[in-house]
């Protein structure tokens, strides 16, 4: 694991270029903690600016599989973040403070919308309508 006390520019720009990586940092500033799966369903919808629902399953597969093989390990390797491998859960590392306002900066000038709530999950209506309307009695 690779431990930095000062992170220099060119560490935290290349950690920024890839838009994957960027995104995973944008949603950590938004809502800690995360989980792989849910954010990669986020990621895999704003990238096609499409609804969550409408994201096929070997599209958040795909996305799902490029986050852990490629762009979280990295992170990691930084301890930007940190992960729980049995929940799959991702929270912000100990270096993660050093980049936040360069995150934050960065998220400003690249708005993306990682949708936060999947439209199904509302606990506004959970019961659904289930009895007749008409008075047929």
């Amino acid at each position: 694991m690779t431990t930095w006390s000062t992170p220099d520019l060119d560490t935290i720009y290349h950690l920024l270029s890839a838009s994957r990586r960027r995104y995973v940092l944008y949603d950590l500033v938004d809502s800690e903690p995360t989980n792989v799966d849910r954010l990669a369903l986020r990621i895999a919808a704003a990238e096609q600016t499409k609804a969550i629902e409408q994201v096929t399953a070997d599209e958040a597969e795909r996305v799902t599989t490029s986050l852990r093989d490629i762009y979280l390990p990295r992170l990691a390797d930084h301890e930007i973040i940190a992960s729980d491998p049995r929940s799959d859960d991702l929270v912000t590392g100990r270096n993660f403070e050093r980049l936040q306002a360069t995150i934050e900066h960065a998220r400003d000038a690249e708005p993306v919308d990682l949708a936060r709530d999947h439209p199904t999950e509302s606990v506004l209506f959970t019961d659904p309508v289930t009895e007749s309307t008409s008075n047929d009695s």
